[in-house]
């Protein structure tokens, strides 16, 4: 498909002629030539919202699919799983992740994948992520290969690179803790049920993921790489506590969301919440206090744990009395 630049171009371009012909009133001729020109611009402007669209395509082989026919229980339970675990993956990375509260709506809207076509393989699936939104949609409001990506992609990128990691089979679990820790004890339960769900259902999953900018990855999940990620997460416990840390505020990353706290005793690094990013220069070189959500991670093997810290509010220690 061609890019989204390239379609846009050629829209603008089409709406400057239909701008400068005469009224199709005038003659016939020119009647017919708009009639033509717009039904080639609706055909561009059709194709350009198919591609400002997330585009992941599933295709599922094993003991649930025949011919290409799959029971709708085992086809359901991975989309379902699949979902929320690109959900919860999507809430972690904005810095929101809690495993009490539900998700957010708009959230939710966010990393929304819709079923909207089914195509022969073993089975194929074909899903899309959300419409693009309004032009003051941040998320959305964006060039080809300009900007952040849309938080469905982000979090599907972060879906596929551990599924690819769990595809390696590292001879310990802690590169995959490290990398699923982040994401708070919602998305560690999630990703374990989509696991659960492969290796139970005994199917294969090859997963094409194509975002809005043109960047494409293609991963499978077979059922060994699902066993493995399964088992590294059923031998891991996740639980999430609130601490308030003080200390001089030392690095700060908005390009990142980081934030480097020296609290005497040792420097805590942290992810920041969205909201909280562009107030960190008031913060910089000051002592301050500082409210943090902390995921925790404890091996039930070897009862080592691992802490990732988000920072979700801070005040100044050292501020002027007004």
């Amino acid at each position: 498909m061609r890019s989204r630049a390239a379609l846009r171009a050629d829209l603008v371009r089409l709406e400057r002629t239909l701008s400068a012909l005469q009224p199709a009133s005038s003659s016939p001729a020119v009647a017919l030539l708009r009639s033509g020109i717009e039904d080639v611009r609706d055909d561009l402007a059709s194709d350009l919202a198919v591609a400002e669209r997330t585009r992941l395509e599933v295709t599922l082989d094993g003991a649930a699919v025949s011919g290409y026919e799959i029971r709708v229980d085992a086809l359901t339970r991975i989309l379902h799983s699949l979902q929320e675990a690109v959900a919860a993956i999507g809430q972690a990375l904005v810095g929101k992740a809690t495993s009490r509260s539900s998700i957010p709506a708009a959230l939710r809207d966010q990393t929304a994948l819709s079923l909207t076509a089914v195509f022969p393989g073993s089975f194929g699936a074909v899903l899309q992520g959300p419409s693009a939104r309004p032009r003051q949609d941040s998320f959305f409001d964006r060039e080809d290969g300009d900007g952040p990506s849309p938080l469905l992609d982000q979090s599907l990128d972060k879906m596929l690179t551990l599924i690819d990691l769990a595809a390696t089979n590292p001879e310990d679990d802690s590169s995959i803790v490290e990398e699923v820790l982040p994401l708070g004890g919602r998305a560690f339960k999630h990703i374990n049920n989509l696991s659960t769900a492969i290796v139970d259902e005994q199917i294969s999953a090859q997963l094409s993921w194509t975002a809005p900018t043109g960047q494409s990855r293609d991963t499978l999940f077979t059922r060994t790489a699902a066993r493995r990620l399964g088992d590294v997460l059923s031998r891991n416990r996740v639980t999430e506590e609130e601490v308030i840390l003080e200390g001089a505020l030392g690095t700060v990353s908005n390009i990142r969301n980081r934030v480097e706290l020296d609290t005497g005793d040792g420097v805590i690094q942290a992810r920041v919440v969205d909201e909280l990013v562009p107030r960190l220069g008031d913060f910089y070189s000051h002592r301050v206090r500082g409210l943090f959500e902390v995921s925790v991670a404890r091996s039930l093997a070897t009862g080592r744990e691992t802490r990732v810290y988000s920072l979700v509010d801070l005040e100044r220690l050292d501020a002027p009395r007004e």
